[in-house]
Formats: C-alpha cells, structure tokens, sequence
C-alpha cells in the first residue's frame, strides 16, 4: 500500500501492486521506485480531488483502477490502523469532514415555505387588475347571504 487518505469513516487507498483476482504479486511487482512512487501519489491525489489543477495539467499519468481501493471504517473505529499504516511507510492524508454550507442547509430547510408562500400569491393576487379584486369580494359577500327566487312569475315594471 502506497498511501491512504481518510475523511470521516472512508478510506480510499492506493496498492502498490493491483489486485487482479486469482493472482498474487510477484517479488517484481513489489519495488517501486521513488520516483514512481511519487508520480502514482501525484495522479492518485489528483484523482480524488485533492488538487483543483487537475483538468489542466497535461502530463499526469492514469491510475490503474485495479489498485484503488475505498472501505469505510466501522463506527466504533480502529485503534490500531494508523499505528500499522505509518509502521509501513504508508502516507496517510487526513480530510476534513465534508460540510454543505449554512446558506445551502437554510435554503433546503424553508426551501417548502417558500414554495408555499409563491403558490399562494399566484393564486391570490388578482390577475385583471382592480376590476378582478371587486368580483371576488362580491362573490365573498354572496356566501353568507340567501336571495329569494321566485318561480313561475315574469318580472313586472
């Protein structure tokens, strides 16, 4: 294992040598170079994202997606991970917790309130002006009140 970043419970690592099913590393396989060893760290940093200037740097090598490895660290933890990691020269990067901003939460949490509010004020604001707004209290004030009808008698002036 070549390196290990953590953030919160995940752990994404980077094999020295790519673990293909039903195949063991050979003693070949095992030495690396420093100088590969740092072009890997390089590209491996990279692709998860710890350096923004990764769409524009041309000459970075791929990594090999077979030596990726991403696991998640049980909740009560282990005390005897990162004491073994550094026993093996493993360089081991530790990330901040990934928070979404407070404009972001508070946008989600009235984000339904706000909805709300806009449907009701499409629904109450008049749409022919003034005119509109009569006709609706008129029909308002209709409610309440019983009008007689008379049926069978034409209207006499």
């Amino acid at each position: 294992m070549l390196a290990v970043s953590v953030q919160d419970n995940e752990v994404n690592a980077l094999l020295a040598n790519s673990l293909q099913q039903g195949k063991s590393a050979t003693k070949s396989q095992a030495s690396i170079n420093a100088k590969q060893r740092s072009l890997d760290f390089t590209a491996w940093s990279h692709y998860l994202g710890a350096s923004s200037n990764w769409a524009s740097s041309p000459g970075t090598s791929t990594i090999n997606q077979s030596r990726l490895l991403y696991t998640r660290i049980p909740s009560g933890g282990d005390a005897t991970l990162m004491p073994l990691l550094l026993s093996k020269n493993v360089v081991v990067t530790t990330l901040p917790v990934a928070k979404t901003p407070l404009w972001m939460s508070l946008i989600m949490r009235f984000l339904p309130l706000i909805l709300l509010v806009l449907i009701l004020t499409m629904f109450l604001i008049p749409r022919n002006g003034k005119r509109a707004t009569r006709e609706i209290d008129a029909q308002y004030s209709k409610w309440g009140k019983s009008q007689p009808r008379r049926y069978g008698m034409k209207n006499e002036r």
